[in-house]
């Protein structure tokens, strides 16, 4: 999986500045939150979370 740099943000960041987090992830349409130096959790906008999940239900149905 590939992770762009410029979507990235640590955990610490995010409980510091959740609001800053958000009004990023709404530019950005996704973050990817690290801890210890690798990604544990994406933040995403509620319309990109429809898409990956429209994705996802295309994958499943053509399988």
């Amino acid at each position: 999986m590939k992770i762009d740099l410029d979507k990235m943000i640590t955990i610490s960041k995010v409980n510091q500045n959740f609001s800053m987090a958000a009004r990023l992830t709404d530019e950005l349409g996704l973050l990817t939150i690290m801890k210890n130096s690798q990604p544990k959790f994406v933040l995403m906008t509620f319309e990109r979370f429809e898409e990956y999940e429209l994705e996802r239900s295309k994958k499943t149905n053509t399988e």
